[in-house]
């Protein structure tokens, strides 16, 4: 052990000796240095709601999962506002590289602090990061298609402009802790902050991690005069978008007429 350690140390001084060495045993001696001192690589993916973003990193670190949940109790000791619903959408999604010895924490201070970066990178002010988040993790959960990520914030843009109900599906998803792409109309009248359907205007808070893409397309939507847009093949990712109402009920009953021929797409 105490040789490995040894190594360790001899690696990490090689790393840090950097434009010494080329670009190729530069990596070949990161990958061995991680591998003996334990650090691992711990991909957070785009959309992961909070609780599966912490249940991600618990079983990437072996750490309890109510560490993580203890660790995000309280946004203002990452200097987030106390205001904060939670802290969703706030962790950046990306790969880390984390050691056996990383602590809650610190790891949720990392995330942070890479939102922040992100943010700066767009310009975007500290009045304005919350509603940035919110859009984009609504724009994130919703887009399939690159393309896509800036049409369908043009048409919450478009929707917000004019006082219109986001109507979004994965808002209601949130607050029901499902994942369907459906939802009921039951769903659709519940009394809940997050619930696009019955109020108009962003949510209280982000529904998801929103990534590089979807901020960017939060900040930047496409022109265009639509209001409505529906995926109509999961498969292929294809969605329409619609200037009227008219339009959006032909492109509503491609996404049913497909919904039928792939029933094992229900409740996904």
């Amino acid at each position: 052990m105490r040789k490995r350690r040894m190594l360790a140390v001899v690696l990490s001084v090689l790393l840090v000796a950097g434009g010494a060495i080329g670009y190729a045993f530069r990596s070949d001696i990161r990958l061995a240095y991680e591998n003996l001192s334990g650090v691992r690589p711990v991909t957070i993916r785009e959309g992961l709601r909070l609780d599966e973003v912490l249940k991600t990193l618990s079983e990437a670190t072996q750490i309890p999962v109510s560490k993580f949940e203890d660790a995000v109790k309280d946004p203002t000791q990452y200097g987030l506002p106390a205001s904060l619903p939670n802290m969703d959408g706030y962790l950046f999604p990306a790969t880390y590289r984390m050691s056996p010895q990383s602590k809650p924490k610190e790891i949720i201070q990392e995330m942070v602090d890479r939102m922040t970066v992100e943010l700066e990178h767009y310009g975007v002010s500290v009045a304005d990061r919350h509603k940035v988040l919110t859009l984009a993790s609504i724009v994130q959960r919703e887009a399939r298609a690159t393309g896509d990520f800036y049409k369908v914030s043009r048409v919450f843009h478009n929707r917000l402009d004019l006082g219109m109900p986001l109507q979004s599906c994965a808002t209601i998803s949130y607050f029901t802790g499902g994942s369907s792409f459906t939802n009921t109309a039951a769903e659709r009248a519940t009394d809940n902050p997050y619930n696009t359907y019955k109020y108009t205007g962003l949510p209280i808070g982000p529904i998801g991690a929103p990534g590089s893409l979807a901020i960017d397309a939060a900040l930047h939507p496409a022109a265009g005069p639509w209001l409505y847009f529906v995926a109509v093949n999961l498969e292929t990712g294809e969605t329409v978008f619609s200037s009227t109402y008219a339009e959006h009920l032909v492109a509503v009953q491609r996404w049913n007429d497909w919904l039928k021929r792939n029933p094992a797409w229900i409740g996904k």
